[in-house]
């Protein structure tokens, strides 16, 4: 592995999220293992990479490790996974006849690369069975730093959690105005008329990027009045996101995601508790059903309430 990383160059631009590429550095001085969190959409996999890239040059520095990426969205087990990490790290599977062993020898390997940054993409399908080998490693390769993104948090000792939120409303402004540029050449649509459009999907950036692109046959105006119903105007890859989130709740989870969802405009614990309570399932566990919501990056947390009634707001997925 003479080479020190298995980046690309992205295909497009890299717009915003200074403070966050910020909080990943100051996070990484003292954990070894960083998760991304947040819903599909956010920006997690381009956070990610683009942090990588930025850190490259101290990774590969007097012989380190340099920077990985690891992109197991299409892994479906913890076998899987382990195959995924091996092949990207060069790790020989011959005589390996368990995933135990599998795992250890990935665990030596990250140890011997040194000063090294790992980035684990796509982890909310193995979060059950997987995170535990990623655990192993923090322990065995102390040099050695582990990105992890995914909507939901692994749960494991040493575990630092980033939760990815909305683009701030001047970046998302400039990255649905640049996106629109390349399909369509006219005069840009006023602040005001974009500011509109990029609220009503929540600054979110795989909705922002597809709303610029229905600007080929819409005009700014139109797309902002069709916002109403914003999965209608997106098409399919946000609903897919939606749906790939729901699929790693419980039955009774997703019941109260589908309900909370009727309430727009954010809305208080209490609120919910009230409407939703013994409804669904028994008052007294509505709080920790929002818990997992907000752990599976279906719910996002707000401060700024008055006291004694904690705002919550859905995510507009």
């Amino acid at each position: 592995m003479r080479a020190r990383t298995n980046l690309a160059s992205p295909a497009s631009s890299f717009v915003g999220r200074e403070a966050e590429l910020a909080a990943l550095e100051e996070l990484f001085e003292e954990a070894r293992l960083v998760t991304v969190l947040g819903p599909g959409g956010m920006g997690k996999s381009r956070l990610a990479m683009r942090y990588g890239a930025e850190r490259l040059d101290a990774y590969a520095a007097s012989e380190g490790g340099g920077v990985w990426l690891v992109e197991l969205a299409e892994a479906r087990a913890p076998a899987e996974a382990l195959a995924t990490v091996a092949r990207v790290l060069g790790v020989e599977l011959a005589g390996l006849a368990s995933d135990a062993a599998v795992a250890e020898a990935i665990g030596r390997r990250i140890a011997r690369l040194g000063r090294v940054l790992l980035v684990l993409d796509g982890f909310e399908h193995l979060t059950e069975g997987a995170a535990r080998w990623v655990e192993a490693w923090t322990r065995v390769a102390p040099s050695a730093r582990l990105l992890v993104t995914s909507r939901v948090v692994l749960g494991i000792d040493g575990e630092q959690v980033l939760t990815l939120g909305p683009l701030r409303a001047e970046d998302a402004a400039t990255l649905f105005l640049g996106r629109a540029r390349q399909v369509r050449m006219d005069a840009p649509p006023d602040a005001a008329l974009v500011a509109d459009i990029v609220d009503a999907i929540d600054r979110m950036p795989l909705a922002i990027e597809l709303a610029a692109s229905r600007t080929r046959i819409l005009s700014a105006t139109e797309l902002a009045s069709r916002l109403e119903r914003p999965l209608e105007v997106l098409g399919g890859a946000v609903r897919r996101a939606v749906l790939d989130s729901l699929a790693l709740l419980s039955p009774d989870a997703r019941r109260v995601f589908a309900l909370a969802s009727a309430l727009r405009n954010g809305f208080g614990v209490a609120d919910v508790e009230a409407v939703l309570g013994d409804l669904v399932l028994p008052r007294g566990e509505v709080l920790g059903a929002l818990d997992l919501l907000a752990r599976s990056s279906l719910l996002r947390v707000e401060p700024g309430a008055p006291p004694g009634t904690p705002t919550s707001r859905r995510s507009a997925r």
